[in-house]
């Protein structure tokens, strides 16, 4: 199952999006699926 990526907000109360410190490109998160032993679990973050 893919999942699109999403804009990392870092406060909810003002929408602020994270940002590269380096680049200043906005962040996004992903979701991740990790299989172990025939059962599979979608992590966000």
């Amino acid at each position: 199952m893919a999942v699109e990526p999403k804009k990392k907000v870092i406060n909810r109360e003002t929408g602020e999006v994270a940002v590269d410190r380096e680049t200043g490109a906005q962040m996004m998160t992903v979701g991740l699926t990790v299989a172990d032993e025939g059962e599979a679990n979608l992590h966000t973050g």
